[in-house]
């Protein structure tokens, strides 16, 4: 059976500890991973990032993370949204989202591609405070 590690409800920085302690199990998990988001309502900036640092260290040991999805529609949305479960699985992103991009390195392209993104996407946001 694989093991299964489940997410709490809410995914944010208020709830870090949470967070940490099932990215912490998440890792040490040898070989295939199921990652349970069925019960989470909530996933924040911190939660995603979290999320993503834990899956990256998997995916760069040669380890298989496979993700359950939040039966909360707008969860669900957004994890849809940030490409969580194609970055889990290594998937290229789509270009012009706000899907996850694991960087290697400060890539000055990505950068200025991502400040475009948001001065043309997000209202309020103008070139310098991108």
């Amino acid at each position: 059976m694989t093991p299964t590690v489940s997410f709490p409800a809410r995914g944010t920085i208020t709830e870090s500890r949470q967070v940490i302690v099932a990215c912490t199990e998440l890792e040490r998990v040898p070989g295939t991973a199921v990652l349970d988001l069925t019960g989470a309502t909530m996933l924040g900036p911190f939660g995603v990032a979290a999320l993503a640092a834990s899956i990256a260290q998997r995916r760069t040991a040669g380890l298989v993370t496979e993700i359950l999805l939040p039966t909360d529609l707008l969860c669900g949305e957004f994890v849809d949204e940030v490409g969580l479960v194609r970055f889990a699985g290594g998937r290229a992103i789509k270009a012009g989202t706000l899907e996850l991009h694991q960087c290697h390195a400060l890539d000055p392209t990505y950068t200025a591609a991502v400040a475009d993104m948001l001065v043309r996407s997000v209202n309020g946001i103008d070139e310098a405070a991108a």
